[in-house]
């Protein structure tokens, strides 16, 4: 049920859409920020950092050429969705319908991201990025730009997939406690290697490589 209620937030998010043509900035930013949140990042970003990410993102899936510097929109304005906050929000300079100034939140180095609750729900919930990010691609672009996508923001191609037991994450990994979002550990299993996902060497414990040795003769 609250992982239902996290898919409806996302699924309800308004986008702005003018003559017919979708505005794809809210769209887009959610896409890098699950990737964020998929590969370990922090839950509040700085918005110099987005700001370069997702321009280069309009510049590849958006049509219109204009739109492109208007990274601070999205950025702001996802908070009316009731899943995003922006630091010192209440403080910051706004236009006449809401719009943050880019200069302001460079210059001040302002962060932004999902809620605690929002990321939290994401970081708990097994599939749950999976899910949303899908729902996201299905909505707003066409089936053959999904792949690509998914590698300019970061995100598994795939869905979660059971792992053995005897695979442990390296030790230079964050543990659950620090906030990071966590989501292909499946229940039940001790600890993940890092690299797993990205086909990169899994590290096992010394008593897994004794008991992959053949037996002597």
């Amino acid at each position: 049920a609250i992982m239902d209620s996290l898919i409806g937030l996302f699924q309800n998010v308004t986008v702005y859409k003018e003559a017919g043509k979708v505005s794809l900035h809210k769209p887009l930013l959610l896409l890098l920020y699950l990737g964020f949140c998929q590969n370990g990042r922090e839950r509040l970003i700085e918005f110099a950092e987005v700001n370069t990410r997702l321009a280069a993102l309009l510049k590849r899936y958006h049509t219109d050429g204009a739109a492109i510097a208007n990274t601070h929109y999205p950025f702001g304005k996802l908070e009316n969705d009731k899943l995003w906050e922006v630091e010192q929000s209440a403080f910051l300079q706004r236009t006449s319908v809401g719009h943050l100034s880019k200069a302001e939140l460079i210059a001040k180095n302002i962060k932004g991201g999902f809620t605690e609750s929002v990321f939290n729900g994401l970081k708990s919930y097994e599939g749950g990025i999976t899910k949303i990010v899908h729902n996201i691609l299905d909505s707003y672009f066409p089936v053959e730009q999904h792949g690509e996508l998914l590698d300019a923001v970061g995100l598994l191609h795939t869905k979660p997939i059971t792992i053995p037991t005897n695979l442990y994450r390296r030790e230079d990994t964050m543990d659950s406690t620090s906030e990071t979002c966590n989501l292909m550990k499946p229940s039940g299993v001790k600890e993940l290697n890092n690299n797993y996902s990205i086909g990169l060497p899994l590290v096992f414990s010394e008593s897994d490589k004794m008991m992959n040795h053949d037996k002597p003769k």
